[in-house]
């Protein structure tokens, strides 16, 4: 057990806090957008699947090319950004390109980090760590729900954004501590 925390723990946080961002964007984009003058979100939604599917084409040769710790915490950085740029929108396009950022941050960080996790583990127990690193971006999902849902709901959909931009930040301060899995040594590879 005491091995499986070291291995998930804080791979799954970083990715708890991505999650939560996750789905304050499914939740709250319609809210949102009504809130501050685009009356349909669709376009939203639209731009932020376009550039999560474009990131996910080029994120996973850059993880195997400079490691997931590499591809991770940029990755945060940028869903941090878009979230924060979403919350002060200053102007109706403003949510373009901050949707955008955060399809890019959660398209580079979900696959990352999952594959971080899962490299770090022994083979026996790879399918473990899966579970509990999934359950990790589950629980966010569910945080964010009621949690920042409350928060909006008195203080605007604005914060739907705001929070998970403290939240992500707080992601990337863990995946800062995060490394790389060290390579089996050619005499354990042969064995």
């Amino acid at each position: 057990m005491r091995q499986l925390q070291r291995v998930v723990l804080r791979p799954g946080v970083a990715q708890l806090c991505a999650g939560l961002g996750y789905s304050c964007v499914v939740a709250f984009l319609p809210s949102y957008s009504r809130e501050i003058g685009i009356g349909s979100s669709g376009a939203l939604f639209f731009t932020y699947a376009c550039s999560a599917l474009l990131v996910r084409v080029f994120s996973g040769r850059l993880a195997d090319r400079f490691g997931y710790v590499a591809v991770a915490i940029p990755g945060l950085f940028v869903f941090a950004c878009g979230h924060l740029l979403m919350a002060v929108a200053w102007a109706e396009w403003v949510p373009f390109p901050a949707i955008a950022m955060l399809g890019i941050g959660f398209g580079a960080v979900f696959p990352a980090l999952t594959a971080l996790a899962v490299a770090r583990a022994p083979d026996e127990q790879r399918g473990q760590v899966l579970g509990v690193f999934l359950s990790f971006n589950d629980l966010g999902n569910a945080i964010a729900g009621p949690a920042v849902g409350a928060i909006a709901d008195a203080a605007g959909f604005r914060w739907g954004y705001g929070v998970p931009a403290i939240v992500a930040t707080c992601g990337l301060l863990v995946a800062l501590t995060l490394r790389e899995p060290r390579a089996p040594s050619p005499s354990t590879a042969a064995a």
